[in-house]
């Protein structure tokens, strides 16, 4: 399926269900778990692995770096922030929390 449709990744918004059978059933498949899973804190972070290789945290903690950083701890794959492009410019606070996001994270 991979090659044949030419999918890179999934996204899905609960862990319940749907990471292990994707997992089980397409095990190359990178697979990301979304902000609508709502990951705020280290254990749920640690119940993604083995399933889960990329990570978006929670909205109210894309811009907590002490909250992400425990995250990282916490969770080995790879971290994808969620950066709203159009409000940066407007708001001097979110573009200055983002530029502190950029030096932390690389």
């Amino acid at each position: 399926m991979i090659g044949e449709f030419g999918i890179a990744s999934a996204t899905g918004p609960r862990t319940c269900c749907w990471p292990p059978r994707i997992r089980d059933a397409l095990p190359a498949l990178p697979l990301a778990a979304s902000v609508l899973m709502d990951i705020a804190q280290p254990n749920q972070a640690m119940m993604l692995k083995g399933i889960c290789d990329t990570l978006v945290p929670a909205s109210r903690v894309m811009r907590d770096l002490p909250a992400l950083a425990e995250l990282r701890a916490a969770f080995p794959g790879r971290i994808r922030l969620i950066v709203n492009e159009g409000v940066p410019a407007r708001l001097a606070p979110t573009a200055c929390s983002i530029s502190h996001m950029r030096w932390a994270w690389g």
